[in-house]
């Protein structure tokens, strides 16, 4: 008995250290966040983003927000995005909107529609709205947690990952004002809060760019904060009253 005792002892310590505790592991739980926000069809959310670039004693600051509303079964994808952009001295707002196979834009009084592909407007979503990096790609991933049952999560991109932030950083910096073969990114960190059943809440992004000028080197650095709304609810998409009267394109 004694020596029946001592083994189921054994055991359970062994268990214990294995972590066979039925406690999901930071890893597990950040990729079953990840895997639930993979699979939501429809989405609300809102973004703020700050970009700095420096080029010598030079500095210029960047601003801007965004509202976005997704929906999508089977093969309908509706979406309305409505953004403000600041510069020093300079502020810029603008719509667009996807419904029935058009794409359309408002901006700085010009207001035009073009035939577009879903599929195209749910990749450049992606892109725009990033989903949290897996935790494989991580050098670091802590969590800590909040309230009743949430967690929030702090990451760090390996650097072999870093590469394919590229396509963001060209995204938030400006598309064709600086060559995308000249651009490198150097960090990605970020904050990500969950709620008790695992939606995500909100999603901090931080990266740090060079950018090779043939010469010269821009240190750009930029913070999107993401904030969700609606998680899993029903999405139904805001569309102005005016919209076919865009003028075609195309």
């Amino acid at each position: 008995m004694k020596r029946w005792i001592t083994g189921c002892l054994a055991l359970l310590l062994a268990l214990t250290a294995a972590g066979c505790s039925g406690v999901a592991s930071p890893e597990e739980r950040f990729d079953a966040v990840l895997q639930q926000t993979a699979e939501l069809s429809s989405m609300e959310v809102d973004a703020d983003t700050r970009i700095r670039m420096a080029l010598g004693q030079e500095v210029l600051d960047q601003t801007a927000e965004t509202a976005a509303q997704l929906f999508r079964d089977g093969e309908t994808v509706e979406m309305a995005v409505k953004s403000t952009v600041r510069y020093p001295g300079q502020e810029i707002s603008g719509e667009s909107y996807y419904r029935d196979g058009h794409f359309y834009t408002s901006v700085m009084g010009q207001s035009f529609q073009v035939p577009y592909d879903g599929n195209l407007v749910l990749e450049q979503l992606r892109v725009e709205f990033p989903q949290p990096p897996a935790a494989s790609e991580l050098s670091l991933l802590k969590m800590d947690r909040e309230g009743k049952g949430g967690a929030a999560f702090s990451y760090a991109v390996r650097p072999e990952s870093l590469e394919r932030y590229v396509d963001q950083a060209i995204l938030l910096i400006g598309s064709g004002l600086f060559p995308a073969e000249g651009m490198k990114v150097t960090a990605v960190s970020g904050r990500v809060t969950v709620g008790p059943d695992n939606r995500i809440q909100s999603h901090t992004m931080r990266m740090s760019v060079q950018i090779d000028l043939g010469g010269p080197v821009l240190e750009a650095s930029a913070e999107r904060i993401f904030r969700y709304r609606n998680v899993g609810g029903p999405v139904s998409v805001e569309f102005p009253e005016d919209l076919e009267s865009y003028a075609p394109v195309g």
